[in-house]
């Protein structure tokens, strides 16, 4: 199979380049995406609906919406589209205490973003991992 199929293996092969892109955008370019997110939190409640609501809540709705696979590598991509939409959902219902509160997570050293980045890889890998073994 080359072309993706079914709703899953769609969503496997969008998470495979996707997550592929941005993690290694993250891992080569960490001092852009420290600023990105810096000028996200600068922007307070509007930077909460940019982050939360308007990329992750909707990635994470669609790989929960059309990946539901509990076993082999597809299990990755499950977890990471449920976090994604529990992250999501707490930050945009309850910001004080989801990504702009006391919770949340700023880098201060660009090795963190490499870090994420290659983490982000690693998840696009096993995408392609149940997607092509």
């Amino acid at each position: 199979m080359i072309f993706p199929q079914t709703p899953v293996q769609i969503i496997e092969f969008a998470a495979m380049i996707g997550l592929f892109v941005l993690g290694l955008s993250q891992a080569v370019q960490p001092g852009m995406w420290m600023k990105y997110y810096d000028s996200l939190q600068e922007r307070g409640e509007k930077g909460i609906v940019t982050a939360a609501g308007g990329m992750n809540l909707w990635l994470g709705i669609g790989i929960v919406s059309m990946h539901q696979v509990w076993s082999g590598a597809g299990l990755f991509l499950t977890i990471y589209g449920w976090a994604l939409l529990a992250k999501s959902a707490v930050t945009l219902i309850v910001p004080q205490i989801g990504a702009f509160g006391p919770g949340w997570v700023r880098f201060e050293k660009k090795r963190n973003y490499v870090v994420s980045g290659l983490m982000l890889i690693a998840i696009s890998l096993t995408a392609a991992a149940a997607l092509y073994l």
